[in-house]
């Protein structure tokens, strides 16, 4: 099956290339074009297939920093935090071993808190999409989705718990920022 964003996008060219080419389009890439970018007012053929453009051109950007944000955690996962406990073995001081081991632990914890936060915006920039596309005063299945969207992160998503998220953010930055400097004193990177 084709994704969603992708067949709007090839209704669109033929929609295009037939009202371009003074004919009337297929019904089928109309009804393409209105279910894959509803309204509840009547809009003409061309204003129809700019919106179903614009929307499958945000879907795919969203899903293209979506990849490109899992393949910066897949880098970081393959980072040598797997050699830290060897460096740590091998270190001799038993205060730079501790201090090893817990940078370790908390490049950890950093990735798993970027990872939410990461998944947070997400969430966020999808809601939003939706209530932009959304009619003003009218319940559209856009509103719906953006309230189904809002509704799946509601646990970690009040304004206390975002706050909380980044200040831990910012209290791992910091300590990763210290560590690394005292070991790149002692020589470990």
């Amino acid at each position: 099956m084709m994704e969603p964003s992708k067949a709007a996008m090839k209704a669109a060219l033929r929609v295009l290339t037939a009202l371009s080419e003074r004919q009337q389009p297929d019904q089928s890439d109309v009804d393409e074009l209105h279910w894959y970018a509803p309204s509840e007012r009547e809009r003409p053929i061309d204003e129809l297939v700019c919106e179903a453009i614009q929307r499958a051109l945000k879907e795919r950007e969203q899903r293209r920093k979506a990849i490109q944000a899992q393949m910066r955690e897949k880098a970081l996962a393959r980072t040598p935090d797997r050699d830290y406990p060897r460096a740590a073995s091998q270190a001799g001081d038993p205060e730079v071993e501790r201090l090893i081991l817990e940078h370790s632990e908390r490049k950890q914890e950093y990735r798993a808190l970027n990872a939410k936060l990461k998944s947070l915006g997400i969430a966020f920039q999808q809601a939003s999409a939706k209530l932009i596309a959304a009619d003003a005063g009218a319940l559209s299945p856009n509103s719906q989705a953006a309230k189904d969207i809002l509704e799946s992160i509601a646990a970690d998503v009040d304004i206390s718990g975002i706050t909380q998220l980044l200040n831990e953010h910012v209290r791992l930055t910091k300590l990763l920022i210290s560590d690394a400097q005292t070991l790149k004193k002692h020589g470990i990177k």
